[in-house]
């Protein structure tokens, strides 16, 4: 990945499905397959922040930034979920950086009631994080990036997917109600 965007310069990378253990760097160093890539981001990005699945090759997410945050959010509040390293969030001097990784439904939608469950729980953290703070005259802004394994329309999936999970007409809904509550 790093290689395809050597010219870019990033100020904040976020990733998602990291499906690494409680060390994630030394992890990366000890893969051949991602040893160079690893090297790359540990000495490019001053301020490195993993949420790992507890369930090592599971799930997580990971912040990258050159920018020191004040203040770091693992997961959502909800011990049901957190322990799957779903949710990382950086408060740095000028916005508020959430990356997150949301569960698929499954293809018999057997989780659709956990990826609600998270879903409701991300758009409670991005309003209190949104929210102004004792000491800000407007509220912050919030850049919330990553994989919600869903679409709010139908132009945005392959015909093929339209009856998949996370693409089906009331997923849509409910991804299109959350974004209009969270901005």
């Amino acid at each position: 990945m790093l290689d395809e965007h050597r010219n870019v310069e990033a100020l904040t990378v976020c990733l998602q499905e990291i499906k690494m253990g409680p060390d994630p760097e030394k992890e990366l160093l000890r893969r051949q397959a991602t040893r160079q890539s690893a090297t790359r981001l540990i000495n490019t990005f001053s301020f490195r922040y993993y949420n790992s699945s507890t369930d090592t090759g599971q799930h997580g997410t990971a912040i990258f930034t050159n920018t020191r945050p004040t203040k770091i959010i693992y997961g959502v509040n909800d011990a049901d979920i957190d322990f799957e390293g779903r949710t990382l969030a950086v408060v740095l001097p000028d916005f508020t950086v959430v990356n997150s990784y949301c569960p698929c439904e499954g293809m018999q939608r057997e989780n659709a009631d956990k990826r609600r469950r998270y879903m409701k729980g991300v758009t409670n953290l991005l309003a209190w994080l949104e929210r102004p703070k004792r000491g800000d005259i407007a509220p912050r802004s919030v850049l919330w990036v990553g994989d919600k394994n869903g679409v709010i329309g139908d132009e945005d999936v392959h015909p093929k997917w339209f009856n998949s999970p996370g693409c089906q007409t009331d997923d849509q809904a409910e991804y299109r109600q959350q974004i209009s509550q969270t901005g």
